[in-house]
C-alpha cells in the first residue's frame, strides 16, 4: 500500500504543532519500519521534514510559514503531482475544502479545541480566525473517508461536533498515542521543583497555576516552581509577585526532557486536551504528573493514577500535588511500566494501518 501524509501544514514556532508533529514523526518512524507500506510525504521548503523516516519526499517549491503560501498550499495541493497514493493521511486533521487529492482521505482530529475557543474564549482568536477554523473542521470532517482521534474523549466531541452543525460523521477510531520510551532509564537525580509548561492560551490554565501557588506558599513549604514557555502580560504581573517561582523561554526537546527528569512533578491543569502527550513523556522520565480529572490525561493515565483534581478547586489541587510530591520511587515505577505496556508507536502504527485498509477499500 502506498499512503500520502500531507506536512505542509506542519511549521514548528508558528502553527501551534509541536503535539501533533511529535505525534507525525513518531508515527511515520514506526510505519516505515514495516515492509506492508511504502511513505510519500509532501512537505513543504519550511515544514516538517523527518529525519530517519524511510520514504519519497516531495516538496512544494515555496515555504508554508506565512499566511499566504499556507493558503495556498493547504487548499491547492491536491494539483500537486506526488506520483500514486492509495490513502492521504492528514495528521494534523484539515484538509483542502477546493480539491480532493486522488485516493481514499484519513485525517487525525485530535480535538474540537477551535469550537472550545468560540464558545468560551472567542476573544483570545479573531473572528475571522474562529471562522475559518471552523469551517476548515466541518469540511475536513465531511470530506474524510476515516477519522482517527487520540481519546475517547475526542471521539465524543467530535461526535457532538458532527450533531451540533448536522453533519454526517465519518466512522471515528481512538487510537492511542505513545511517548519515545526509554528501554534502560537511569534513575534520575531529581532536583527540588516542580514543573510548568506555561502558555497564555486560556486553555493552559497557567493564570490558575500562578493564583494556586501563591495561596499555597502562604501556607506550606513547596518546592520551586518551574515554568517553560511565555506568558502573557497579566501573568507576567503575577510572576512578579511570586518568590522561588523561575521562568525559562522555550527549550529544545533535549533538554526539555532533562528538565523533565530532574523535576519532582509535572502540573498539567489543562481544561481539555485531545491526548495529553507531556503525561505520559514525564512518567517516562520518572516523573509523576497533577492533572485535571475528566479529561484525556485521566483517560490516558487511569482514574486510579494519584494527582488528579477538579480544575475550579484550590483543596483539590493541593491533595492532588501533596500526592505526587509523596510518591516513593517505586509507585512512580510501576505506574510507568504500565503505561509502557499499554502505550506503544508500533501498537499505533499497526492500529493506523487496519483504518488504512480500511480506508482503501
Amino acid at each position: 500500500m502506498i499512503v500520502g501524509h500531507y506536512l505542509a501544514d506542519q511549521n514548528l514556532g508558528r502553527d501551534r504543532s509541536r503535539g501533533i508533529t511529535t505525534y507525525t514523526v513518531s508515527l511515520l518512524s514506526a510505519l516505515s519500519r514495516r515492509d506492508d507500506v511504502d511513505l510519500v510525504l509532501l512537505t513543504s521548503k519550511s515544514a516538517c521534514r523527518p529525519e530517519n523516516v524511510r520514504a519519497e519526499l516531495r516538496s512544494l517549491p515555496f515555504r508554508t510559514d506565512n499566511s499566504l503560501s499556507r493558503l495556498l498550499a493547504d487548499h491547492m495541493h491536491p494539483a500537486w503531482k506526488a506520483g500514486p497514493v492509495d490513502v492521504w493521511h492528514y495528521p494534523k486533521g484539515y484538509l483542502s475544502s477546493l480539491l480532493r487529492p486522488r485516493g481514499a482521505v484519513v485525517g487525525t482530529m485530535h480535538d474540537t479545541y477551535i469550537l472550545y475557543y468560540a464558545d468560551h474564549y472567542p476573544q483570545y482568536r479573531s473572528r475571522w480566525d474562529l471562522t475559518y477554523w471552523l469551517h476548515m473542521l466541518r469540511s475536513s470532517i465531511a470530506r474524510c473517508d476515516e477519522v482517527i482521534t487520540d481519546s475517547e474523549c475526542s471521539k465524543r466531541a467530535l461526535q457532538e461536533f458532527c450533531e451540533r452543525f448536522s453533519i454526517t460523521c465519518p466512522p471515528l477510531t481512538v487510537i492511542y498515542l505513545a511517548a519515545e520510551w526509554d528501554e534502560s532509564p537511569k534513575l534520575p537525580k531529581k532536583a527540588d521543583y516542580v514543573l510548568h509548561l506555561a502558555s497564555p492560551d486560556p486553555l493552559k490554565q497557567t493564570s490558575r497555576v500562578l493564583d494556586y501557588w501563591s495561596k499555597l506558599r502562604q501556607k506550606a513549604t513547596l518546592p520551586k516552581l518551574r515554568l517553560i514557555g511565555h506568558l502573557s502580560d497579566v501573568q507576567s504581573e503575577m510572576l512578579a509577585k511570586l518568590n522561588e517561582v523561575v521562568l525559562s523561554p522555550p527549550l529544545s526537546r533535549e533538554e526539555l526532557r532533562g528538565c523533565m527528569r530532574e523535576a519532582r512533578a509535572l502540573i498539567l491543569p489543562s481544561e481539555i486536551e485531545g491526548f495529553g502527550l507531556p503525561a505520559l513523556e514525564a512518567y517516562d522520565a520518572m516523573t509523576p504528573v497533577t492533572y485535571v480529572r475528566s479529561t484525556a490525561v485521566e483517560e490516558v493515565l487511569g482514574a486510579c493514577t494519584p494527582g488528579g483534581f477538579r480544575l475550579s478547586d484550590f483543596d483539590s489541587f493541593t491533595d492532588a500535588l501533596t500526592d505526587v510530591l509523596n510518591l516513593t520511587e517505586n509507585e512512580v515505577s510501576a505506574t510507568r511500566n504500565r503505561l509502557i505496556a499499554q502505550y506503544s508507536w508500533d501498537k499505533c502504527a499497526s492500529e493506523t494501518m487496519d483504518v488504512y485498509r480500511r480506508a482503501a477499500i
